[in-house]
């Protein structure tokens, strides 16, 4: 599992289901991770930060880190990744939804 630490020092961290083995993955450039999302075909974690106005991804590890998408003035508070299929939230309204054919990291179309 996926979990965000949200204190002092934000992080992401994963784990066993039952709580054992954690480990830190992404520890840098962290403010208000709010949802965590996994593409598990392709091993790639999705996250929104609601203070750095991101939607973000990296693989499991959290290697290869990278911004989807930034917009500012937008504080994020809701992420759901199924199939290529995205949908991202703002105070509990639905703003948008993505067809995320990722290609290296990029949206290549918006719905």
């Amino acid at each position: 599992m996926f979990f965000s630490d949200n204190g002092p020092t934000p992080k992401i961290e994963k784990a066993y289901l039952d709580g054992q083995d954690r480990e830190v993955i992404v520890s840098t450039e962290l403010s208000r991770v709010l949802s965590l999302s996994v593409d598990v075909e392709n091993n790639i974690l999705y996250w929104v930060d609601n203070r750095r106005h991101t939607i973000e991804a990296s693989n499991y590890d959290g290697s290869k880190r990278r911004v989807i998408k930034r917009i500012n003035g937008i504080q994020f508070t809701g992420l759901f990744y199924y199939q290529v299929l995205m949908s991202i939230s703002h105070l509990k309204i639905l703003i948008a939804t993505y067809i995320l054919g990722i290609y290296r990291g990029k949206i290549i179309f918006t719905i």
